[in-house]
């Protein structure tokens, strides 16, 4: 991402003063803006407020429907589910409860950070992030800013550098500001605001299509395998036995827990029957021993993955990296998350023309199996599925660095359903059809989010990072006031 931090060479006595007499070098960094129509963000809203600390004590162990909002919560799309669950008295007593629409900036930790509240949520907000009601006609245009790194390296220029982190005052997000279009950007400025407020609102659709489908293909592998038991049997539980025991070869596991045996069960009893990898389908990836990292993607360039990169049947951030070795990634290759604290059983579809050229550290791995397509799609949205988290966390060796090896990924039980049902769930995961063509500022969005129903989440997923960047391109030019050129290519 580009950046646009000002490191002065020198800084004026008035400038220290202001500064409350610091010396720290990183407190007199600024942003440089070469675009003078800027807005402050208190001028761009009809609310604000803050998050307040609640303590300890209140936070429920079960849950409430009704929820603390942290700074977990902050994807693009806010989720509430990642918050600490509270009393409905709680709730009804906090005046900082968040409503559909509200935009949730981090003050603190993730300095800048920002998430969209699409839905109606039963949440009050913790301290160190703030809320804000954009006046319609600015939210979108707003939000894009944060989008990029301007907003956080805006606000980290306006805060103290002092202390383990950085902590943003209320008032320094609301004296933050937010360049707007001129004449020397295009004769009709409002026509290159409206065109960045609807690249963000495409893609707040895509994360919300990527959430909508995420869940139907949850719901639709646990309607599949409840609906076609074998009800010859019925789940007993009982407590392990030495021999079995002595089976697995493991203490240090989850496997012998009711949870456990009640998913496994599902699986084993399913009407279709079930079937398992074997060891040589399996292979751990490697990090090239000659290569250097780079964001910038070019034709030399290589995509590196690691687990913190794959999550929830997406990738959450590209890197790349230029290295003469050779990747042992084959096109179609299911790539399995497999060391790391809360990196296991993340999986991903290595799709090579989508992607290019590959590669995995040693910390995941990679299935290769010769079915079709659509079933390598099934079975990577099944492993990743929130039934088969359980598996794969009750699988996992619990350590310094917590694991699932080759050992235990070939005990790993994957149903066999029928063809139509691979298709329909490998469709939600895997779904290409063109892009819109003839689009303009009128119709883009309906058509955009027409698209985005259909599409599937590796597509949302990878348009996602093409539109940010296309964003990017944008906002740079209307920071350094350039001509921009409307365009809906991405």
């Amino acid at each position: 991402m580009k950046s646009y931090i000002l490191k002065p060479k020198s800084v004026k006595k008035s400038d220290i003063e202001n500064k409350i007499y610091s010396l720290l070098a990183a407190e007199h960094r600024k942003v440089e803006v070469f675009n003078n129509n800027q807005k402050p963000i208190g001028d761009l809203v009809d609310f604000e407020s803050v998050g307040e600390q609640i303590e300890v004590q209140e936070y429920l162990t079960f849950k409430s429907n009704y929820y603390l909002g942290t700074i977990s919560c902050m994807s693009l799309i806010y989720d509430k589910t990642k918050g600490e669950c509270v009393s409905p008295d709680v709730y009804k007593q906090s005046k900082k409860k968040l409503k559909r629409g509200d935009v949730v900036i981090s003050r603190n930790a993730s300095l800048g950070k920002i998430s969209y509240v699409n839905d109606d949520v039963n949440v009050i907000l913790n301290g160190g992030l703030s809320y804000l009601r954009f006046k319609n006609e600015f939210k979108y245009y707003s939000i894009a800013f944060f989008l990029v790194n301007y907003g956080a390296e805006y606000l980290t220029c306006l805060t103290s550098g002092g202390g383990t982190q950085q902590n943003a005052k209320r008032q320094n997000l609301l004296e933050l500001k937010i360049p707007f279009p001129t004449i020397k950007n295009h004769s009709e400025p409002q026509k290159i605001e409206q065109l960045v407020s609807l690249i963000t609102q495409n893609i707040i659709n895509k994360e919300e299509q990527i959430k909508a489908k995420n869940q139907k293909i949850d719901d639709l592998i646990e309607k599949e395998l409840k609906e076609n038991q074998n009800h010859k049997n019925s789940f007993k539980y009982s407590y392990p036995k030495i021999s079995e025991i002595k089976q697995e070869t493991r203490l240090d596991t989850g496997i012998y827990e009711r949870e456990f045996k009640e998913i496994d069960f599902l699986i084993r009893n399913y009407g279709g029957g079930f079937f398992n990898f074997k060891k040589n389908e399996i292979k751990t990836g490697r990090t090239p021993q000659d290569y250097f990292f780079t964001n910038k993607k070019n034709h030399k360039t290589s995509l590196w993955l690691t687990p913190k990169s794959i999550k929830s049947r997406q990738i959450l951030s590209l890197q790349y990296l230029h290295t003469n070795q050779d990747t042992n990634l084959s096109d179609g290759d299911i790539i399995f998350t497999a060391i790391g604290t809360g990196c296991q059983g993340h999986t991903l579809i290595y799709d090579k023309e989508s992607l290019g050229k590959t590669y995995i550290n040693q910390n995941a791995c990679a299935i290769s199996l010769k079915n079709f397509f659509e079933s390598k799609c099934f079975i990577s949205a099944f492993m990743n599925s929130k039934l088969f988290e359980i598996t794969i966390s009750k699988r996992t060796s619990k350590g310094s660095v917590p694991a699932i090896y080759s050992s235990d990924i070939v005990n790993l039980n994957i149903p066999n359903f029928p063809e139509p049902k691979q298709q329909e769930i490998a469709k939600e995961y895997y779904f290409q059809i063109d892009k819109n063509q003839n689009l303009t500022l009128e119709n883009y969005l309906q058509k955009e989010t027409a698209r985005n129903q259909q599409i599937g989440i590796f597509q949302l997923n990878m348009e996602i990072f093409e539109l940010r960047e296309k964003l990017e391109d944008i906002i740079d030019k209307i920071i350094n006031d350039s001509p921009i050129e409307i365009s809906w290519s991405y």
